[in-house]
């Protein structure tokens, strides 16, 4: 990955900070910033120095949360004034895409080098919609170094399957609206995807939980509601997307997926069996881990990243 900077999106429920000890493990200068409101942020930036530096977005729904103030050896370059209220229209997959790909240029700008940019979950649906949807004749491009998804869904295959995840979004967002962020996260917490982080020690899972408990129902109702599985551009695209990718623009793509979570190991694999003759695609299977990989196994995730 030599100097590029890494760019940081974390998945549903979560914020910016579960990525802190993957940076401190990897020792990368460690940056965060709002999704909507960077452009101030982008100031406390190192300029092209030859060095990596990791820089994790925090994605609507928590924002507004995000300290200006440094936090032990890692840094924050959210700026004092870019704390954003409240806002439906930000929680669209479309204007956060939009969003993703003017940061991505503005990263590219201040640091001398496109970005190395890394999708977990959401995130990583987040990162291929920006793909899938991007307009390059329009300017409106998604500059990357190399592209890295962990655990991250196609998007729909069908309209049928579109309107099923639809479906179950709006059941989740009345479910939290409903019960509140305590009790809807208990019982996220206790779905089948996540049976593998049941099993970490008691300090692991109450800090997971802290961050899952750190979203208000509101919140989360809107990030389901407008960022879900429903919103994402169509397999076919996303495919196409990252064919051109790899093949249009010579652009390495890492699929991420923990040994443990056998639904999103499929989808890689059936990913490497569609690349096989792609030498720029690679498969990662992380050992121990399940569906979050970069919390369940950070050593293991950060080496499998930069390969």
């Amino acid at each position: 990955m030599d100097a590029a900077p890494l760019l940081l999106i974390h998945g549903f429920a979560q914020t910016a900070d579960s990525w802190e000890e993957v940076a401190r493990l990897k020792g990368w200068p460690f940056f965060r910033v709002p999704l909507f409101g960077f452009e101030g942020a982008l100031e406390a930036l190192p300029n092209a120095s030859g060095e990596p530096f990791a820089i994790a977005v925090d994605v609507p729904g928590n924002a507004q949360r995000v300290a200006a103030a440094s936090r032990g050896p890692l840094k924050s370059a959210t700026a004092p004034d870019a704390t954003p209220q409240l806002n439906p229209a930000h929680f669209q997959l479309d204007a956060a895409a939009t969003q993703l790909r003017a940061l991505a240029r503005a990263l590219e700008k201040a640091a001398g080098s496109a970005p190395v940019t890394v999708g977990y979950s959401q995130g990583g649906r987040l990162l291929l919609h920006a793909l899938a949807t991007q307009q390059p004749a329009a300017g409106d491009q998604l500059p990357l170094s190399a592209c890295v998804l962990e655990s991250a869904g196609l998007g729909p295959g069908t309209d049928e399957q579109r309107a099923a995840f639809a479906q179950r979004s709006q059941q989740w967002a009345a479910r939290a609206r409903t019960q509140g962020t305590e009790l809807f996260m208990d019982w996220w917490a206790g779905l089948p995807l996540f049976a593998s982080q049941r099993q970490l020690p008691p300090e692991r899972q109450q800090l997971l939980r802290k961050g899952r408990l750190s979203h208000t129902p509101e919140e989360l109702a809107f990030s389901l509601e407008g960022m879900g599985q429903h919103r994402q551009a169509a397999k076919a695209e996303t495919l196409a997307a990252l064919e051109q990718l790899m093949e249009g623009s010579g652009v390495p793509v890492t699929y991420i997926a923990g040994a443990l979570d056998e639904k999103y190991s499929s989808i890689g694999r059936n990913l490497a069996q569609r690349f096989a003759d792609q030498p720029l695609f690679s498969l990662r299977s992380i050992p121990g881990a399940g569906h979050n990989t970069h919390f369940e196994q950070p050593a293991r995730f950060a080496d499998a990243c930069q390969k």
